[in-house]
């Protein structure tokens, strides 16, 4: 369901997604899920106060279309349906629009991303690199190792921020953010997409259509 100030709807194409969108999850009551979200806030949490129960993310995706979008998961970089989300009530997503989104950077992000389809999830990295890199700290005592491959990052692999941060970084209108200037994709987590991606503002005062 996607969050709607106090409510949690269904999301609807046109209106809360579209193609280019980056759409987030988090299963609640799931350990892998709480998990992952518990591990990122040790180094990043999200900015947005009006969750509802809800500590962070522990996955993101792109949306193709209406019926599609390209993830990374635990069975490697695919396209899937998003009613796979969209439909199971055990799910909290909340769509997100870029800032000033233009038609070329769709094309390509799409274009980039399906490119990648079919190589392997980055395990080693999500397991093991991530753990290292936050639990030692050493990005905030060496800032220039942010620019190195997290840990165990297997090459040609991606997790599913990764994947998501790369498509951006293979746009001309995106690819020179200071999250993607600063930052080697495969280092770039889930609350640091949010956080360090230019996202359109969440507004409170729209109602539903």
């Amino acid at each position: 369901m996607k969050i709607v100030g106090p409510k949690s709807v269904k999301p609807i194409y046109g209106q809360d997604y579209a193609p280019g969108y980056d759409i987030y999850t988090i299963k609640p009551g799931n350990a892998i899920s709480e998990g992952i979200v518990w591990f990122q806030n040790i180094d990043e949490r999200i900015e947005y106060e009006k969750l509802l129960k809800v500590h962070g993310f522990s996955h993101v995706f792109h949306v193709v279309d209406e019926e599609w979008g390209i993830e990374a998961s635990d069975q490697g970089i695919q396209r899937f349906r998003l009613s796979e989300y969209f439909d199971d009530p055990d799910y909290i997503v909340v769509c997100r629009e870029p800032e000033n989104l233009l038609f070329p950077s769709v094309f390509e992000k799409n274009q980039y991303l399906e490119s990648l389809i079919g190589r392997p999830y980055d395990i080693p990295a999500l397991g093991l690199g991530f753990a290292a890199m936050i639990l030692s700290r050493v990005t905030s005592l060496f800032p220039f190792w942010r620019k190195t491959p997290v840990p165990f990052h297997l090459p040609g692999a991606r997790v599913c921020s990764s994947l998501v941060a790369d498509g951006w970084k293979h746009t001309r209108q995106y690819s020179d953010i200071q999250l993607l200037k600063e930052w080697n994709i495969t280092r770039i987590h889930v609350h640091k997409l949010w956080n360090g991606f230019p996202y359109k503002p969440f507004r409170y005062d729209k109602e539903r259509e």
